[in-house]
């Protein structure tokens, strides 16, 4: 069967992993060879880490393919920052997306970054938290009769207090 061809309309992604992760001090200095993001500027952003004014519209390059000496070659992005990525994140998947064609003109050329509506979207992962005190407790489940009723399980907490469960019948 032959194959179908079909016309290229610029909508289409193409999606970054980022093996390891990039933190986000990486990721601002602007030197990695697969995406770079230049950071809002400090007055834009507010204390729960939204990004306001003109301040959210920052640059963004992003690979899209080497050079033949391996240099990358960028795409440059107008990117609108809702919100500041975390300070212990760490950055695992950039993919970009881009939509219909915005405006159709009559100029004999179409361009990829003035023309098509990019979605640039970040995937962040946090550590987790290490919760405050943990406590291990171990549970013996075994019916006895005593004076005081029947006794249902037995519990050894970590603090090392012993505690008993009576069924109220």
């Amino acid at each position: 069967m032959d194959p179908k061809f079909r016309r290229w309309t610029g909508e289409g992604s193409l999606a970054i992993q980022f093996q390891g992760g990039l933190t986000r001090d990486e990721l601002f200095d602007c030197k990695d060879n697969r995406l770079r993001l230049v950071p809002p500027p400090e007055s834009a952003v507010r204390a729960g880490g939204q990004v306001r004014g003109q301040g959210r519209h920052v640059r963004a390059l992003y690979r899209v393919q080497s050079n033949e000496d391996g240099s990358p070659r960028w795409i440059a992005l107008d990117v609108i920052m809702h919100r500041m990525l975390p300070t212990n994140g760490v950055l695992k998947w950039a993919s970009s997306t881009t939509g219909e064609i915005l405006q159709l003109s009559r100029q004999n050329y179409i361009s990829l970054t003035r023309d098509y509506d990019y979605t640039l979207r970040l995937t962040v992962e946090e550590p987790m938290a290490k919760p405050a005190a943990p406590v291990k407790v171990a549970i013996e489940i075994g019916w006895r009769l005593f004076k005081q009723g029947l006794r249902v399980a037995v519990a050894l907490g970590e603090d090392g207090k012993f505690k008993e469960l009576y069924s109220a019948c």
